[in-house]
């Protein structure tokens, strides 16, 4: 029978799980499997062209010149981006490990110090303790976004604290390093509007009160985004900002779509924030309703925000197109991205289950673990780098790399045969921009969200012909 391990060594326990299942990534190193989609094309591509270009520094101005004929820096993300760190220090293959395992560890974190503070059993359960921290904590999400998915927990926790008047120091620390770790346009507003509405039913519904402390703590947070944000949210306020959501319009889908694609966000996650698989946990609220445990209302609850949050996300586009002459905003500011609260609402669901003490521990177990393992399945920068280190070549030849995706050897030799790319601008046709631009190119296109009217003007005129 396993022992019941101190704080200590669980919390380092987890910590050191992390690592291991991160070795794959250092043992494969730049041939290793990196997601591609929204990440090596875009959200690291933007950061490492601005180490390219000699703009990495928070007071760095000017035009990174290989996107779009030259974008300015503020066109991205948050400038005081912790995430920028790892870039200034490292090669860039090296910032996004570095960065990814912080951005797991702090998941960890979060959940082990939210469940011991505010969630503690009246029963020891360290062991599923852990098993549940590593299911959220290896949930496949973006780390390029640093903490807005995973470190959620640790502001939960931070703000509970402050509720009670306990850990403060501690607290206003993790509030204070959170915006600088997150991305104001992913969670920053939503994470707030939360924290605001929790605030209103405490002192609303069940008539407690709302220390100053919690107040201030909110406004504290408000005030670092706004400030580690100034650029960006100057430039999207400006009339010569363009967003690519506003001239470019998919249409609406039909109403089976809809509801197809709400399920789909409901059991699969918003890609985004994070992806999992829902089933395990829809089983768990099931059996507790059945069974009628002590929580059964609040998992069912609960379930049904996370259904919430799914029709938003997925009826969002239908409220945008109808008042897009109205409010603008809606279009240009995806305000559907409350979505990336649901990591933390299925991590509620399972702190739940895991205080819930009328439930079998062998069947959360069960659950918890399935839950898990689906987690670390789903999360490819994981299981496919495993399968790349325990099988043989001739399975994993055919996953993508690092190495494989930009393609180096083969622009040093475009580079050799068309000269010194200062000379001259590409257009890519059938690839991503980002891979000569990674390479060295100077790129008239690029996958940018918000870029200047002339900028668009200037892509306007060979898009319809004119001459």
């Amino acid at each position: 029978m396993l022992t019941t391990p101190s704080n200590r060594t669980l919390l380092l326990l987890g910590f050191g799980l992390i690592v291991l299942l991160y070795v794959p990534l250092f043992l494969l190193g730049e041939h290793s499997y990196i997601v591609v989609y929204d990440n090596l094309d875009s959200e690291f591509l933007f950061v490492q062209m601005m180490q390219q270009s000699g703009l990495l520094a928070p007071w760095a101005e000017g035009d990174v010149p290989y996107i779009m004929g030259g974008v300015s820096t503020q066109y991205f993300h948050s400038p005081c981006s912790l995430v920028r760190v790892f870039f200034y220090l490292l090669p860039a293959y090296w910032a996004y490990v570095v960065n990814s395992l912080l951005v797991a560890g702090l998941g960890w974190l979060g959940v082990y110090v939210l469940a011991r503070d505010h969630w503690r059993s009246s029963q020891s359960r360290p062991w599923l303790l852990l098993l549940l921290g590593m299911s959220f904590a290896l949930l496949p999400t973006y780390p390029m976004f640093g903490a807005s998915a995973l470190g959620q927990p640790l502001m939960v926790w931070a703000f509970l604290n402050l509720q009670k008047g306990q850990r403060r120091w501690a607290s206003w620390a993790a509030i204070t390093f959170f915006p600088f770790y997150s991305h104001f346009a992913l969670i920053g507003p939503f994470l707030l509007g939360a924290l605001a509405l929790y605030a209103l039913i405490e002192k609303g519904w069940f008539k407690r009160r709302v220390p100053l402390e919690y107040v201030g703590g909110m406004v504290w947070l408000t005030v670092l985004y706004l400030l580690a944000n100034q650029a960006i949210i100057t430039a999207f306020l400006s009339p010569e900002m363009v967003s690519h959501r506003s001239e470019w319009s998919l249409g609406l889908p039909d109403v089976a779509t809809f509801l197809k694609e709400t399920w789909q966000t409901l059991m699969k996650g918003y890609t985004h924030a994070a992806s999992y698989q829902l089933l395990p946990i829809l089983l768990l609220v099931a059996w507790a309703v059945v069974r009628q445990s002590t929580h059964w209302k609040a998992l069912l609850g609960w379930t049904g925000i996370l259904v919430l949050l799914a029709l938003i996300w997925n009826a969002y586009p239908f409220l945008a197109k109808a008042l897009e002459d109205q409010l603008h905003l809606l279009t240009s500011f995806q305000f559907r991205r409350v979505a990336f609260l649901l990591p933390m609402v299925v991590l509620t669901l399972l702190l739940l289950a895991y205080r819930d003490q009328s439930l079998n521990l062998w069947v959360l177990y069960g659950l918890i673990g399935a839950f898990g393992l689906l987690s670390v399945a789903k999360n490819r920068e994981l299981s496919y780098n495993w399968a790349k280190v325990i099988l043989p070549a001739a399975y994993t030849d055919h996953l993508p790399t690092y190495t494989s995706f930009f393609g180096a050897p083969l622009f040093d030799q475009i580079k050799t045969d068309l000269g010194d790319p200062t000379t001259y601008r590409v257009v890519s046709l059938g690839f991503f921009p980002s891979i000569p631009q990674y390479n060295g190119f100077y790129t008239l296109d690029g996958y940018l969200n918000p870029f200047t009217q002339t900028t668009l003007q200037g892509h306007h005129r060979p898009r319809v012909g004119q001459k």
